[in-house]
């Protein structure tokens, strides 16, 4: 596992989510189509990789090819930025 500054990637051929959820995952970079980032928020669905394509006024949801765009790691989400009152013990809204 290669640490990015939030956490670990996960290879998919080591383990997959085991909950479905948003994840931050890793494309090869080789196999790349336009509409693909190499870092990108994908919703793993037990079974695929989905993700959102924003079409005029509609959202529509797609499967994500994986011979096309192959996911080579995947993370969880990092914590939100907050900022924590040791004094009082409770979160400070960001200036």
């Amino acid at each position: 596992m290669a640490n990015n500054g939030f956490g670990e990637w996960i290879p998919v051929t080591d383990e997959l989510p085991k909950e479905d959820g948003w994840y931050l995952i890793s494309v090869d970079p080789y196999c790349m189509p336009l509409n693909c980032n190499l870092i990108d928020y994908l919703y793993w669905n037990g079974k695929d990789w989905i993700y959102e394509v924003f079409e005029c006024t509609k959202v529509c949801s797609e499967i994500l090819d994986p011979k096309e765009c192959p996911v080579l790691a995947w993370m969880p989400n990092p914590r939100p930025y907050l900022i924590w009152d040791e004094k009082t013990n409770q979160r400070v809204k960001p200036i």
